[in-house]
């Protein structure tokens, strides 16, 4: 069977526990739909990020980074820290993948996946995400799949200038997506994000502060 690859990355939230639960559902999940799948978590470092790699160190088809908390500028333009801070970990998780997977899944590292709509094969240059906000020009910056050369364009770090900063994620994704006509396949997902109901979390503002379960 091919392979299938899980990118599993963001904040290390709202606790360890929940954290590991969180991945172990995730395994379970996709394990259930897939024979061969290589899972690849990134995370910054933080109280629990010692722990964590305790933990992961021996599940199987497992990789891992924690990386120093991410924090730039590009010109005189202050990038927003959670947008930089997500695509680069992204990025840096999609240049962990090694293999030539079938699929590359992304889920936020506080999220469990209850439902996803799979295709039996991808549409070529297809990104599989679903519109959010009432607008057809935004796409849920939450949770996706496609191909990994898919992957690989939309989610590069050097394609955030100051230019498309001036907008949400949700915007910026889309954005990105089309300018390199990379067409969007509206997919059905159901899943929950557990987060900190603190106002800072790791230093960072949250704007969200509340467990939600979306099913799009």
């Amino acid at each position: 069977m091919e392979p299938v690859a899980v990118m599993m990355t963001g904040v290390c939230r709202p606790n360890l526990d929940t954290i590991k639960s969180n991945i172990q559902h995730n395994i379970d999940f996709f394990q259930s739909k897939f024979s061969n799948v290589h899972f690849y978590v990134v995370t910054y470092q933080n109280q629990y990020s010692h722990d964590l790699s305790q933990y992961l160190n021996p599940l199987k088809n497992m990789n891992y980074q924690i990386i120093e908390p991410i924090n730039e500028t590009i010109g005189n333009h202050r990038l927003f820290t959670n947008t930089y801070r997500m695509w680069k970990s992204i990025e840096q998780t999609v240049n962990l993948i090694e293999i030539q997977p079938k699929i590359v899944f992304r889920i936020r590292l506080d999220s469990i996946l209850h439902v996803c709509e799979i295709p039996t094969e991808l549409k070529e240059n297809t990104y599989y995400a679903y519109y959010c906000n009432n607008s057809k020009q935004q796409i849920s910056d939450n949770i996706s799949f496609s191909s990994l050369d898919v992957m690989k364009t939309i989610w590069n770090a050097d394609k955030l200038t100051s230019k498309v900063l001036k907008t949400n994620n949700e915007t910026i994704l889309y954005n990105i997506t089309t300018s390199h006509n990379i067409k969007i396949q509206p997919t059905r997902f159901k899943y929950e994000i557990l987060q900190s109901g603190d106002e800072f979390y790791d230093g960072i503002p949250q704007w969200s502060r509340r467990n939600r379960l979306f099913d799009c």
